[in-house]
């Protein structure tokens, strides 16, 4: 626990820059122990995960309604969540999955639009997931440009 020393009447003096000169101040000093915490910089792995998929011709036809991304999204976050747990992971639920048209991946990253062009896919899900409690992560980083 901290002390604290007994209240003393102090006279500053000399000092620079104040807007009042020796001016008579009481003062006391806490003493505390302390057991400083440090950061080890290492946290729960994170794993952002690509679901590429093809949009329904049904829904995209003429005089149809587009759906928003919500709605693609509740579309097929069984499947996803499916493929992760297959893998070991969950779902981050700090940070929501975000959709993507090839459009829009487009500015974004290169490898992820050649990877849409290459299976000619509509959409891409990136989903950040985390390892479930319990759980070894054995996953190679890649970095895409």
């Amino acid at each position: 626990m901290g002390e604290v020393s007994e209240i003393k009447q102090i006279v500053e003096a000399g000092t620079k820059d104040a807007p009042v000169k020796d001016i008579l101040w009481n003062a006391s000093q806490i003493e505390t122990e302390r057991t400083r915490i440090l950061d080890p910089g290492i946290g729960r792995p994170r794993i952002l995960r690509h679901f590429f998929f093809k949009a329904n011709p049904e829904i995209l036809g003429p005089g149809k309604r587009r759906p928003v991304k919500q709605e693609i999204f509740n579309a097929f976050q069984n499947l996803i969540r499916i493929n992760l747990w297959g893998d070991g992971l969950v779902v981050n639920p700090d940070h929501p999955p975000e959709i993507h048209t090839r459009k829009s991946v487009k500015g974004l990253s290169t490898v992820l639009y050649m990877e849409m062009v290459k299976n000619n896919t509509d959409f891409v899900i990136q989903v950040l997931a985390e390892p479930r409690l319990g759980q070894a992560v054995i996953e190679r980083p890649l970095i895409a440009k």
